[in-house]
């Protein structure tokens, strides 16, 4: 269980905790720290979630636009009702092809 009254938020130019969480597109473990250096956008992601669908468009169209800029994006889903299984295809039914990094222990998010 999160304790929220200890959660801070970061201060601006610190740099993001570590992680490493599996992509469910390509099976392939993303760590943060791999990307330092880079400018990186964590976007929590749910196929199931109205106001994340209502992004989905704007976000691939981002994908497509921001590696010329040195830009990452990487979706996380930490729903536990989203098995991968579930996430790969809720990411094909809506054209996700960003990363959908799984946070299965809700530890990222």
């Amino acid at each position: 269980m999160i304790d929220y009254d200890t959660l801070k938020p970061l201060a601006a130019g610190t740099d993001a905790p570590d992680f490493s969480l599996v992509d469910v597109l390509s099976n392939e473990t993303v760590t943060l720290n791999a990307h330092h250096g880079e400018i990186v956008v964590l976007n929590f992601w749910s196929g199931d979630c109205a106001w994340s669908r209502h992004y989905d468009a704007d976000f691939a169209q981002r994908a497509a636009e921001w590696p010329a800029q040195g830009v990452r994006l990487f979706h996380i889903s930490s729903n536990e009702n989203e098995p991968p299984e579930a996430i790969r295809k809720q990411a094909a039914d809506l054209g996700v092809v960003a990363p959908i990094l799984h946070d299965p222990n809700n530890s990222i998010a």
